[in-house]
This record gives C-alpha cells, structure tokens and sequence, in this order.
C-alpha cells in the first residue's frame, strides 16, 4: 500500500523552501519569487493536490469493498439461516448490512412485464397443468406412434411378406 505521507512531506518541504525566499511581510509572495520558483511552487501545489485526491480515491475504494464484502457476508448469513433484519438488535452491525441489502434489492432494475393476452377462457393452475401434461402425452405418443411405424416401414421393406 502506498505510504501517502512518504510522498506528501517531501513536496510540503520543497514549497516551504521557496516560501522562505519570501521574506518580506508586506509584499505578496508572488511578487518576491522568481519566474521559475513561482512555476515550480505551483507545480508543487498540483502534486499536494493530486496527492490528496489520490489517497481520498483510493480510501474510498477501499471504504466500498469493505461494505460490499461486508453486505455479502450479510447475504449469505440471510441465505443459509434464513435471518431477517427484523431479528437482529438494534446494535448489531449486520442489520445495518441486511438494510442495505434490502435496499439494492428494491432499487434493482426488473424487466418490464409483458402484458398477457385475454383469451376469455377460465382456467386456474390445476386445469392449466392439467392441460399442459395431456398436451405433452399427446405429443410423447404422437412422436411414438411415428417411430413406431418408421420402424414397421423398415422391416417389411427389409423382409417383404
């Protein structure tokens, strides 16, 4: 891991050594400076800055896989023991965790549902399954009858009567 203040001290101590060119109170600093301690004091100010949004980039990063481990872990505990965030005290850490996986549950994009035709005909889900298990035997004894009979077909063209 990269030590940010190994890299942030040197570049503190190079602009404090071009501020102590500057030794007049009442005069701006940019006035005291040279061209090219002026350039290379803002060059330094970039690095500080760059610096910093690196190391507030990479804290974060690891700030969100800390959570979204941690929400997994929280998952899996929901999944194997069937635990709810309702269950858990209101000190525990993990039900901070089942809120948020709650929540990405909620804001997860579904697909739009097609919309089902009208058929006018009643059916509930016993006569639906009903129908569908003689639609398959109709089809398994159609496909049978034809294998049947291709199979009859070969042999009396192999052994004629």
């Amino acid at each position: 891991m990269v030590d940010y203040g190994k890299r942030y001290l040197p570049v503190v101590s190079a602009m404090n050594d071009i501020g102590q060119k500057a030794q007049k109170p009442n005069v701006a600093i940019s006035q005291q400076l040279s061209a090219a301690d002026l350039n290379h004091f803002n060059e330094l100010r970039t690095k500080i800055a760059l610096i910093i949004a690196q190391k507030l980039k990479v804290s974060n990063f690891q700030r969100d896989v800390h959570v979204l481990a941690e929400t997994y872990h929280a998952a899996e505990l929901a999944d194997l023991y069937e635990v709810k965030a309702e269950t858990l005290g209101a000190d525990d850490p993990r039900k901070f965790y089942l809120t948020i996986l709650e929540m990405t549950r909620i804001a997860q994009p579904r697909a739009p549902r097609t919309p089902l035709i009208k058929s006018n005909i009643e059916c509930d889900l016993e006569a639906a399954l009903f129908l569908m298990e003689e639609a398959n035997q109709q089809q398994l004894s159609k496909n049978a009858v034809i294998r049947t009979s291709a199979k009859l077909f070969r042999f009396r063209r192999i052994n004629p009567p």
